[in-house]
Protein backbone atom coordinates (compact mmCIF):
# COMPACT_ATOMS: atom_id res chain seq x y z
CA UNK A 1 0.00 0.00 0.00
CA UNK A 2 1.56 3.59 -0.75
CA UNK A 3 0.09 6.48 1.13
CA UNK A 4 1.19 9.88 0.31
CA UNK A 5 2.54 11.65 3.17
CA UNK A 6 3.20 15.38 2.08
CA UNK A 7 5.45 15.05 -0.41
CA UNK A 8 6.69 11.88 0.41
CA UNK A 9 5.57 8.41 -0.03
CA UNK A 10 5.18 6.13 2.30
CA UNK A 11 5.59 2.24 1.68
CA UNK A 12 3.57 -0.12 3.90
CA UNK A 13 3.41 -3.94 4.08
CA UNK A 14 1.25 -6.21 4.73
CA UNK A 15 2.62 -6.91 8.09
CA UNK A 16 2.58 -3.15 9.02
CA UNK A 17 -0.38 -2.42 8.25
CA UNK A 18 -1.80 -5.30 10.47
CA UNK A 19 0.05 -3.89 13.27
CA UNK A 20 -1.42 -0.62 12.70
CA UNK A 21 -4.62 -1.87 12.27
CA UNK A 22 -4.80 -4.01 15.61
CA UNK A 23 -3.09 -1.26 17.43
CA UNK A 24 -6.49 0.64 16.46
CA UNK A 25 -8.39 -1.67 17.81
CA UNK A 26 -7.04 -1.99 20.90
CA UNK A 27 -6.86 1.54 21.93
CA UNK A 28 -10.27 2.25 19.83
CA UNK A 29 -13.50 2.96 21.96
CA UNK A 30 -16.70 1.60 20.12
CA UNK A 31 -18.95 4.54 19.50
CA UNK A 32 -22.71 4.11 20.31
CA UNK A 33 -24.73 6.03 17.68
CA UNK A 34 -28.62 6.26 18.75
CA UNK A 35 -29.39 8.95 16.29
CA UNK A 36 -28.05 10.41 12.80
CA UNK A 37 -27.23 13.97 12.55
CA UNK A 38 -26.26 13.72 8.90
CA UNK A 39 -24.83 17.50 8.58
CA UNK A 40 -25.13 17.20 4.44
CA UNK A 41 -21.59 16.62 3.62
CA UNK A 42 -20.92 16.38 0.10
CA UNK A 43 -19.98 12.73 0.85
CA UNK A 44 -22.50 10.14 2.33
CA UNK A 45 -19.38 8.18 3.93
CA UNK A 46 -18.02 11.93 5.46
CA UNK A 47 -21.48 12.17 7.19
CA UNK A 48 -21.01 9.14 8.76
CA UNK A 49 -17.25 9.59 9.85
CA UNK A 50 -18.58 13.48 11.57
CA UNK A 51 -21.26 11.51 13.07
CA UNK A 52 -19.39 9.27 14.80
CA UNK A 53 -16.56 11.91 15.78
CA UNK A 54 -19.22 14.10 17.06
CA UNK A 55 -21.37 10.75 19.34
CA UNK A 56 -17.61 10.68 20.62
CA UNK A 57 -17.28 13.87 21.91
CA UNK A 58 -13.66 14.08 19.96
CA UNK A 59 -11.98 17.18 19.89
CA UNK A 60 -10.60 16.78 16.69
CA UNK A 61 -10.99 14.77 13.11
CA UNK A 62 -7.78 14.25 11.61
CA UNK A 63 -8.23 13.53 7.82
CA UNK A 64 -6.79 14.69 4.46
CA UNK A 65 -10.02 15.75 3.31
CA UNK A 66 -10.91 18.88 5.36
CA UNK A 67 -12.32 20.38 2.45
CA UNK A 68 -15.59 18.04 1.85
CA UNK A 69 -15.93 18.82 5.88
CA UNK A 70 -16.58 22.20 5.09
CA UNK A 71 -19.91 22.65 6.24
CA UNK A 72 -21.45 25.38 8.61
CA UNK A 73 -23.91 22.46 10.05
CA UNK A 74 -21.08 21.35 11.76
CA UNK A 75 -19.87 24.08 13.65
CA UNK A 76 -21.87 23.63 16.74
CA UNK A 77 -20.49 20.38 17.38
CA UNK A 78 -16.75 21.51 18.43
CA UNK A 79 -15.24 18.75 16.03
CA UNK A 80 -12.16 20.48 14.64
CA UNK A 81 -11.55 19.42 11.05
CA UNK A 82 -7.73 18.94 10.67
CA UNK A 83 -4.55 17.46 8.51
CA UNK A 84 -2.37 14.90 9.66
CA UNK A 85 0.14 17.23 9.81
CA UNK A 86 -1.34 19.88 11.12
CA UNK A 87 -2.53 17.19 14.03
CA UNK A 88 1.11 15.89 14.47
CA UNK A 89 1.97 19.43 14.60
CA UNK A 90 -0.16 20.12 17.38
CA UNK A 91 0.93 16.97 19.26
CA UNK A 92 4.50 18.29 19.28
CA UNK A 93 3.13 21.28 21.28
CA UNK A 94 0.72 19.95 23.42
CA UNK A 95 1.67 16.38 23.88
CA UNK A 96 -1.08 16.09 26.62
CA UNK A 97 -4.03 16.55 24.49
Amino acid sequence: MLESVGAKQVTLNEIQMQAILAAIAHFADPVPIYFRLRPNLRDEGDNFVFECAAHYGASYLVTHNVRDFANPQIIGYNVQIITPGAFLKLLKEEPNL
